[in-house]
């Protein structure tokens, strides 16, 4: 996790009540079929380490086969590393609920950010970025293919109520 992400998830706001050993703040993320799933494995990490917040997980298909073949982990691997996980067909989860105060996409694959930027909520992964957009809700797409065209570049444009960290350079 880079520091600017840590320092967002650190400030975000606090709710429920204060002295909860567990569930602060819920924190939502989301591993989708870009490449470097290890992002979004590393990520799930601090998170369960510090209990300071609840911990919600959702894989898309190709992001568990990404995972699998990046870093021989099995989808109950990466699940059990949250403290909830979603089916990515259950667009009526929690974590679309709008409840949730931040989602980070790591990997977000240029299908989920372009189903973003066009408001499509045709999965969970899709109808949670879209409900974090609507409340104004911290929103991270941690977009990985590169060679960036102009589609490409359309696609983040549209998406500018999100904030778009680590975006990444293999040609």
């Amino acid at each position: 996790m880079t520091r600017r992400a840590a320092k967002l998830l650190n400030n975000a706001p606090k709710i429920g009540n204060a002295h909860a050993p567990k569930a602060v703040f819920g924190h939502a993320g989301s591993i989708t079929g870009a490449s470097d799933a290890i992002y979004g494995v590393r990520l799930r990490e601090p998170l369960r380490a510090s209990r300071a917040c609840e911990s919600h997980l959702v894989m898309s298909a190709s992001g568990a086969l990404t995972a699998l073949q990046q870093l021989d982990l099995k989808r109950g691997d990466i699940e059990g590393r949250a403290d909830l996980g979603h089916n990515v067909k259950d667009i009526s989860a929690t974590i679309a609920s709008g409840s949730f105060h931040s989602l980070v996409v790591a990997p977000c694959s240029m299908q989920t950010l372009t189903s973003t930027a066009l408001g499509l909520a045709d999965n969970l992964v899709s109808r949670a970025t879209d409900v974090m957009l609507k409340e104004r809700r911290l929103l991270v797409l941690m977009a990985r293919q590169t060679r960036l065209y102009l589609r490409r570049i359309w696609a983040l444009r549209m998406a500018t109520k999100a904030a778009l960290g680590a975006l990444s350079g293999s040609a």
